[in-house]
């Protein structure tokens, strides 16, 4: 049992939670109908240095699949925990498929292509003073432009980046197919995962070549209303932007999402 669970994470500068792990993390707990209150930040870090992180009845604890491990075996509660081994591979390569490489692509797109970064940048750095604020987001841009030198996307040109998210996107697609959800007939952690990411792109107030090529793929833009109709359908945009969370009638929500 989990008597106090707070989120620590980004505040909703595009009108929903602009980080998808923080969403993924969201949306999770959500799944398991686990209430949790939340506070933002652009500059207090977890135990791993990271966002999101949590602080769960005291102790604060770090990186969104360590915390749903954590909360799972505390709680009681795992959406996964139906599935066969081989599902749990399935499950294993879509989340590091999305959060091992399109996330990359995601994070470039706000914060290196020259199209978008004016908009996102006005957004983000908005409550900085005016004085601070061309040096503050000259700084920011800069470490986050280093990260991705250092991890290998930007190394490649606009288009080899896009066509390598076009990929990913095309992967996802394929082993969607018809279905409901990712892995199994109902909600998983792989599908919290899928859309924390795809929801930040389909979703966000911004115009995006990345937003432009998920829009190609009809059952992916399905399956992010789907997931938003279940666990986001009070939220404006994509999910995020509330400061806390309650459940419903478990009863009520039980039968939707088996519907």
């Amino acid at each position: 049992m989990i008597d106090r669970l707070t989120v620590h994470e980004f505040p909703p500068i595009l009108d929903m939670q602009p980080s998808s792990f923080g969403l993924k993390l969201e949306t999770w707990l959500r799944m398991i109908d686990q209430p949790y209150d939340v506070k933002w930040s652009f500059t207090k870090m977890g135990p791993k240095k990271k966002v999101p992180f949590v602080v769960m009845d005291g102790t604060p604890l770090g990186d969104s699949e360590l915390i749903i491990q954590q909360i799972s075996a505390q709680s009681g509660r795992d959406p996964d925990s139906h599935l066969s081994q081989e599902a749990r591979k399935q499950s294993l390569f879509i989340r590091r498929l999305v959060e091992e490489h399109f996330y990359f692509i995601l994070v470039y797109s706000r914060w290196q292509d020259a199209a978008v970064w004016p908009e996102f940048s006005r957004r983000v750095f908005a409550s900085v003073p005016f004085p601070l604020r061309p040096l503050i987001k000259s700084r920011a841009q800069k470490a986050v432009m280093g990260m991705l030198h250092a991890q290998g996307i930007s190394r490649h040109s606009p288009d080899e980046i896009y066509a390598k998210a076009v990929t990913d996107l095309e992967c996802l697609s394929v082993e969607l197919g018809a279905r409901s959800f990712f892995v199994g007939e109902t909600p998983t952690v792989a599908d919290a995962s899928v859309y924390g990411l795809l929801a930040n792109v389909f979703y966000q107030p911004l115009d995006t070549r990345l937003g432009d090529e998920l829009r190609k793929f009809q059952n992916l833009c399905d399956y992010c209303d789907r997931v938003k109709a279940l666990y986001w359908s009070e939220a404006k945009y994509g999910g995020g932007e509330g400061a806390q969370f309650r459940p419903q009638n478990p009863t009520q929500i039980s039968a939707l999402r088996s519907a």
